[in-house]
């Protein structure tokens, strides 16, 4: 540990993200120590040519890290033999598990999954189940991998990963590092008062879930705290509620991020619901949770993307992944505007 490490150990989340405001130098040399993805990212895969091949495969799949690791990178500390958490559309999985298998790892299937893993990632997309201990409702499937004391969890989504982040058992963990960015969800009430909202139904992998992080110092509650980021109405991700800390990122690698498309609301007993967009479409690399947009709607902003892309000129770097997302981005900013 250098002394810049020493230094800022002593700093609050909040206090810090002060200080990295008050001059570029302080910026540049607390981003490097407390939020550098190489450094949390080496242990599992080596050298920063390996990270970065990694967060190539997630600019291009729109693979997420999420869990604890996620919570780990914002709040500066290490859990005794965590995971690393990914999130992936099932539809993308191979291109993620092959990295893994290139870099060493060794697929641990369960008793009633297939030998190999591609095997088991056809046969997840094609008869995708919800997986016991995961209670999520997005969770298809999940594939383990090891290497030494070193475990990749994989979790297949059956549509957007964001939306089986916004089921998770509370808003501690409702946080996510894409290739760009690393973003928090409810990041007051997360790292400054210390309280987690309990989301959806109760079930003890639930329960032992929230167990774990009211041991790790966070107070659990049933109702929503008091303050901004509870407030009625339309949240997304890397609104102004979301701590939004951007990457620094590798050569050629885009910082357009499609996991700020997906959006979000509560509803009574701290239930979320939304409407997908784009998953099996076709035309759509990437899907999206979006909230309160009707069916209708939604039908017409996916058809006005596949034309705006059909008519764009020709060798223009425009798909209708980035036209659905400017789409969706203008509609929540107007619906913003109108309710604040």
């Amino acid at each position: 540990m250098g002394p810049h490490d020493a230094l800022f150990a002593q700093l609050p989340s909040r206090e810090l993200v002060r200080l990295m405001q008050t001059c570029r130098l302080i910026h540049d040399i607390a981003y490097q120590v407390c939020f550098n993805p190489t450094r949390l990212l080496s242990p599992f895969f080596g050298d920063k040519e390996q990270v970065d091949r990694f967060r190539q495969i997630q600019a291009d799949t729109g693979t997420l890290i999420s869990g604890s690791t996620a919570l780990q990178f914002l709040e500066r500390t290490t859990y005794p033999g965590s995971d690393l958490d990914l999130y992936a559309y099932i539809a993308h999985s191979h291109n993620p598990a092959a990295f893994f298998l290139d870099n060493g790892y060794v697929f641990k299937p369960r008793p009633t999954q297939k030998p190999d893993v591609f095997d088991q990632l056809d046969a997840s997309f094609e008869v995708p189940h919800r997986v016991f201990p995961y209670p999520s409702n997005g969770i298809v499937d999940v594939i383990e991998f090891t290497k030494g004391d070193k475990k990749i969890q994989l979790m297949l989504a059956k549509a957007s990963p964001v939306e089986v982040i916004l089921d998770f058992h509370s808003t501690v963990v409702m946080n996510i590092i894409t290739h760009a960015s690393a973003y928090s969800l409810y990041p007051w009430s997360t790292f400054v008062t210390k309280r987690a909202l309990q989301v959806g139904y109760s079930m003890t992998n639930r329960e032992d879930g929230r167990k774990k992080y009211i041991k790790r110092g966070w107070q659990m509650s049933s109702t929503a705290p008091t303050c901004a980021e509870f407030e009625e109405g339309l949240r997304w991700v890397g609104d102004r509620h979301t701590w939004t800390l951007p990457l620094e990122l590798p050569a050629k690698v885009s910082k357009l991020d499609f996991a700020t498309g997906n959006s979000w609301e509560f509803y009574p007993e701290n239930e979320i619901r939304g409407t997908q967009l784009g998953c099996g479409h076709p035309d759509f690399c990437f899907s999206y949770f979006v909230a309160d947009i009707p069916r209708y709607r939604a039908r017409s902003m996916v058809e006005t993307a596949v034309k705006k892309a059909s008519v764009a000129p020709q060798g223009t770097d425009i798909d209708p992944d980035i036209h659905l997302l400017q789409i969706l981005t203008r509609y929540r900013e107007t619906r913003s505007n109108i309710e604040h």
